[in-house]
């Protein structure tokens, strides 16, 4: 059976990455981005793979429901979402610009929620699932030295669904205690 998996920023950097790994190794793969036609041209690439693009912005929670949803009615309960999306952009606390600590959080934060929300129920009653963070755009300065990261772009992906020996793990309450989620940070 193959692995059914979600990316967010699936049409750059670590994202592609990751989806084409994954396409690599016979996933079905539900790639998201907002950039419609890097998608189709990432498909096009893969004509023989089990792939389902999904145009959405992760600051829009409705389009990643919908995408959630789309998603679970064709393929049934993914095995993992990956949150990849992510943006980095220099700030000082005190220097008026809080419009780009409402855009990194917005799309860091925000996105990254959005995009894990809809998947939960279906995995818990799958009991099986995980939820994975591959960006560490709005992480990275506030954990410390890891392992590198099993998604880390350098690694183009070895080890995939497998856990990572010096990631920070979260294990949810006994009520989704059969989902994981991962956040590593590559060396620095």
């Amino acid at each position: 059976m193959s692995l059914k998996v979600l990316i967010t920023g699936a049409s750059s950097g670590i994202g592609l990455a990751l989806a084409e790994e994954y396409v690599r190794r016979g996933a079905v793969l539900g790639p998201v981005a907002r950039r419609s036609e890097s998608l189709a041209a990432f498909a096009a690439r893969f004509p023989q793979a089990s792939i389902s693009i999904y145009p959405a912005d992760v600051r829009d929670a409705d389009a990643l429901a919908d995408a959630a949803r789309r998603f679970i009615a064709e393929h049934g309960a993914a095995d993992i979402v990956i949150a990849n999306a992510g943006i980095s952009r220099g700030a000082l606390t005190g220097h008026g610009d809080l419009d780009t600590f409402r855009a990194v959080m917005d799309t860091n934060y925000f996105g990254m929620v959005a995009t894990f929300e809809p998947f939960v129920a279906s995995m818990t009653a799958a009991r099986r699932g995980t939820l994975d963070i591959a960006s560490v755009a709005g992480v990275g300065g506030k954990t410390k030295r890891a392992e590198p990261a099993q998604h880390a772009a350098g690694s183009r992906g070895k080890g995939l669904g497998r856990r990572n020996r010096g990631s920070a793990e979260a294990e949810s309450g006994s009520e989704h205690s059969c989902l994981r989620s991962l956040i590593g940070c590559p060396r620095r």
